[in-house]
């Protein structure tokens, strides 16, 4: 019983997504996982960060589609970090964004209830928080770096999805323009990559 429920549910969710509805304005929620590292420049050895696990959540708009174009602006609550260590030290970068992408999206013809798109923008991003911990054989510290972190970062945005009635899944990559860091001594340069898949539900 409760697996006939649940199939109805799925298939009230992805209900059909009629060309009517693409001729107003839709929106609804976003959210998955992603995998995001760091690339640092600099005069001397930058720090080798690889890849740590995050997380993204928010609100979607999607403007009624002309000529197969749309504009969809975002919200997304946003944690990212990234990972490194040397022989003495390890650190785990934890940084939190509001990001706010502004995404031009190209929809292809609907083959019945599916559809598919292609998204690319760029993403203003605001800090909220960041902080490093610092693990060496002496103990376990952690560092607040808003003082050390840029407030706000600009990166760019390319993914695309599918669309099945009410449902979507997309994948995207983003990668980042703006420098995070404060501190430019030696002319160090730290900026993202992400990767995210993203998973969503359209509301209205």
């Amino acid at each position: 019983m409760r697996v006939q429920t649940l199939a109805i549910v799925v298939c009230l969710l992805a209900g059909p997504a009629s060309a009517a509805a693409q001729d107003r304005v839709q929106g609804g929620v976003l959210a998955g996982p992603s995998a995001a590292s760091l690339s640092a420049k600099a005069d001397v050895v930058p720090p080798d960060y690889t890849t740590r696990a995050g997380f993204s959540a928010g609100l979607f708009i999607v403007s009624p589609v002309r000529h197969h174009v749309a504009f969809e602006p975002e919200a997304l609550f946003t944690l990212r970090g990234a990972n490194g260590a040397d022989n003495i030290t390890s650190v785990s970068l934890r940084v939190t964004y509001v990001d706010i992408p502004l995404l031009a999206r190209l929809q292809s013809v609907s083959h019945g209830r599916t559809s598919a798109h292609v998204v690319a923008g760029p993403v203003i991003g605001i800090r909220l928080g960041a902080r490093e911990t610092l693990v060496t054989a002496a103990g376990t510290s952690v560092v607040d770096l808003k003082d050390q972190s840029s407030g706000g970062a600009m990166s760019l945005a390319v993914g695309a999805g599918v669309d099945v009635g009410r449902l979507r899944l997309d994948v995207r990559y983003n990668r980042g323009l703006s420098r995070l860091n404060t501190d430019t001594r030696a002319r160090l340069e730290i900026k993202t990559r992400e990767l995210t898949v993203l998973a969503g539900v359209m509301l209205w």
